[in-house]
């Protein structure tokens, strides 16, 4: 392995991405810097709130005293609360859009012949993650969530993922109240032609798969229950064909009274036990009112709509490629349970903002590294990696691999080696790992 590669090194070392970078220049492009600084350098607060991933419930005061060991000085907590500012958040910003546009440029680490139609393929997804009291009037949570007389502070973190590179590609903050669905249509923003889009059925919004069908975009969705469908002939589709068969169904449909979006509807019969659980689901939802006989039948169904034509996808194959979808799922597991992101979000609303943008920053570049591991001999034939396992081993290893420079640290290729050896994906028997499943899909 080379050493010096400048493609390998940087996202296993946050120092050697750092160096790269042209601080003074973005730090003066964003506001961040004005002149050159006395006490707290741009580059070492960014390094500190990254390593703050690694400090749980880490205070303003551990921050200080982490960027104090970091340029060797005393800082106060007031000084460290001054330089994060606004100007200081949109530096932070840039400076995870560089990784973020690095990290999608690896080479695609999922080859299967389901998704060689499509340049990319991008699922949007949301996780929250809970704020101090004080911040509900910024990030208001639920409204009918009440904590002894006091609102919820909840901040909603939007992500696109690539499921072929395995690397996310832009992220967003907001409130809890800005859903999923008023969400759907930022992804426009960073689709091309010929990408496919897996949509959970929070983002369902007619007029956004429109403009996908319109912009040469394919997209996967489940169907939203209550849609007006009907026949390109213009009759009413019925739902009670569904209760006429128990095989799958590829029929091709038309969406809403108004529009006419043209898809095909794939569906397949579910096993009784979750339409029993689904069942049970919606009368405890309910709130006393008699479900319609649609909404019943279809809790027997999976149903999908997607535009990706027959002669590219089987009927098969159209039901089983939105089980991928799960992946961010397992992304969002490992963010929290792995990397324990956002347990240190404290402080103002510009503080929390800013930390949480910089350890995305540091899982960007953890995430980077593993796709350039797996792409570099003699590590290319080794197991896949567990992206659970991997953020495992960041958390707990990370620490002493960032601070390195302080002594002579890991070679690369040891810390290779061992992500290798530890974290590799495990081949299960009774229940498949993530792989298996895809693998099992498709041909």
């Amino acid at each position: 392995m080379d050493k010096t590669s400048g493609s390998f090194c940087p996202p296993l070392q946050l120092d050697a991405f750092l160096s790269r970078l042209d601080h003074e220049q973005l730090a003066r492009q964003t506001g961040f810097q004005q002149r050159r600084p006395r006490k707290i350098w741009p580059q070492a607060l960014l390094r500190a709130l990254c390593l703050l991933l690694f400090q749980p419930r880490a205070t303003l005061e551990g921050l200080a005293i982490l960027l104090g060991l970091t340029q060797n000085q005393t800082l106060s907590k007031q000084a460290v609360a001054k330089r994060l500012s606004r100007s200081c958040l949109h530096f932070i910003q840039e400076v995870l859009l560089i990784a973020l546009r690095s990290a999608a440029a690896v080479s695609p680490v999922l080859d299967t012949a389901v998704f060689a139609s499509f340049g990319r393929v991008l699922i949007q997804d949301s996780t929250c993650f809970g704020l101090p009291a004080h911040l509900a009037h910024l990030y208001p949570g639920c409204r009918n969530q009440h904590r002894g007389g006091i609102a919820y502070a909840v901040l909603r973190l939007q992500a696109v993922y690539d499921l072929l590179t395995d690397q996310c590609l832009h992220f967003s903050c907001s409130p809890y109240t800005r859903n999923d669905q008023i969400a759907a249509p930022d992804i426009l923003a960073l689709t091309r032609p010929g990408d496919l889009v897996l949509r959970d059925l929070g983002y369902f919004v007619l007029g956004v798969f429109e403009q996908m069908q319109q912009q040469g975009i394919f997209f996967l969705s489940r169907l939203r229950p209550g849609l007006y469908l009907h026949s390109p002939q213009g009759e009413r589709w019925q739902w009670s064909k569904l209760s006429r068969t128990s095989a799958p169904l590829d029929e091709t449909v038309c969406l809403g009274k108004e529009q006419r979006l043209q898809v095909r509807l794939v569906a397949r019969p579910v096993p009784l036990a979750v339409a029993a659980e689904r069942r049970r689901r919606l009368y405890r939802d309910s709130r006393n009112r008699r479900p319609s006989q649609e909404r019943l039948a279809l809790l027997h169904w999976d149903v999908f709509i997607t535009n990706v034509p027959d002669t590219i996808w089987t009927t098969s194959q159209a039901l089983k490629v939105y089980a991928a979808r799960w992946r961010i799922e397992i992304i969002f597991k490992s963010w929290k349970s792995g990397f324990h992101l956002a347990q240190t979000l404290r402080g103002s609303a510009l503080q929390v903002e800013a930390c949480l943008y910089a350890q995305l920053l540091l899982i960007t570049l953890a995430h980077h590294a593993a796709a350039l591991i797996r792409q570099t001999e003699p590590f290319a034939s080794a197991p896949p990696l567990s992206i659970l396992k991997y953020a495992q081993f960041w958390n707990s290893f990370g620490l002493m691999i960032l601070a390195s420079n302080f002594s002579p640290g890991p070679s690369l290729d040891l810390i290779s080696e061992l992500i290798c050896r530890h974290c590799r994906l495990d081949k299960r028997k009774q229940r498949r790992n993530y792989l298996q499943s895809l693998e099992c899909q498709w041909p």
